[in-house]
Formats: structure tokens, C-alpha cells, sequence
């Protein structure tokens, strides 16, 4: 199972996301797109590149198809390598993955600093401090929710011990 992170992330998001397959005896192989955890940009710079180098990747690892899960940000490159590479695909799974253009909202300043090293700590700092807030706005940001349906998910987060163990994680 070829695992695609969303934005931010890396190879550690996806391997964490994804280590319940793992225990079913999926074989996973989760890279770091480019530009992510040290992976070089040169690696492709379009979705169309990455696709391209993604096959290649499978090649070098001798795996001839692959199911292919892309979160957010990994999908435009999982939807490219299953248009261009159809025959190394046998089942594409997009969980709240972007499918069309996306330009984050903000600045493009903003964007900058949220994407950046800094910022993806400040995220995690908020997190670590203040899990409730991180959900709350992580949640508010997914969906159209009434302060009512936020609410209510925000407490059952908080209600569940794993689900908790999750967010922190």
C-alpha cells in the first residue's frame, strides 16, 4: 500500500496515520513527497513529475502494484499516478484529499510561514498545549459545522481516551 501525506507532513504522518494496516498485515511503503522531511524538490515538482517518480519508486522496490491512499495534499499526485500509471493501481482511496486546484487561504505571507519549519512547530505547540483549541479548528476548517455539531464532536474527542491519544499523537 503506497501511503501519500497530506500538507504538512511527511513520511512519519503517513506511517503513523497508516500503522493500523501495517498490524493487518498490509505492507506499506510511505514516502516523503517532495519538499517534505528533507525529500528534494527535484524530485518532481508537479503532480505529474512525482507520479512518475513514484512509479520508478515502486520499480526499485520490486512491487508491481500497489493500492495507492492519498490525504489531503497527496491527492492531485495519487490521481496523476493512477491516470498515468492505471496498470500499477489497483485501488486508489482519497480520505479528504484535494482533487482540484487549492490555494490555501491567507496570505500568500501566511501560507509561507504556516507551511514553514516554524510554523508547523507553532502548530504543534498549539496542539501540545492546547489540544481542544487544535480540534476545534481543525474541525471548523473540514466541514460547514453549526457551533451546536462543533461542539458535540469536540466533546467526544475530549470524551475518548484514544481518540485524544490520537490528536496528541
Amino acid at each position: 500500500m503506497l501511503w501519500l501525506h497530506g500538507t504538512p507532513g511527511g513520511c512519519d504522518q503517513a506511517a503513523f496515520v497508516a500503522a493500523g494496516l501495517a498490524k493487518c498485515g498490509f505492507r506499506l511503503v510511505c514516502p516523503s513527497r517532495p519538499g517534505y522531511l528533507g525529500a528534494p524538490l527535484a524530485v518532481g515538482r508537479t503532480p505529474a513529475e512525482q507520479a512518475d517518480a513514484l512509479a520508478a519508486l515502486l520499480d526499485t522496490l520490486g512491487i508491481t502494484t500497489a493500492a495507492v491512499v492519498a490525504t489531503s495534499g497527496g491527492g492531485p499526485i495519487a490521481m496523476n499516478l493512477a491516470a498515468r500509471h492505471r496498470d500499477r493501481i489497483w485501488a486508489l482511496v482519497m480520505v479528504s484529499a484535494v482533487s482540484a486546484a487549492y490555494t490555501l487561504p491567507g496570505s500568500p505571507l501566511a501560507r509561507r510561514i504556516t507551511l514553514s519549519g516554524p510554523g508547523v512547530w507553532l502548530l504543534h505547540e498549539l496542539n501540545r498545549r492546547s489540544p481542544a483549541t487544535a480540534v476545534r479548528a481543525l474541525l471548523s476548517k473540514l466541514g460547514h459545522f453549526t457551533d451546536a455539531v462543533l461542539r458535540d464532536a469536540l466533546a467526544e474527542v475530549e470524551a475518548d481516551p484514544a481518540k485524544r491519544d490520537f490528536i496528541e499523537a
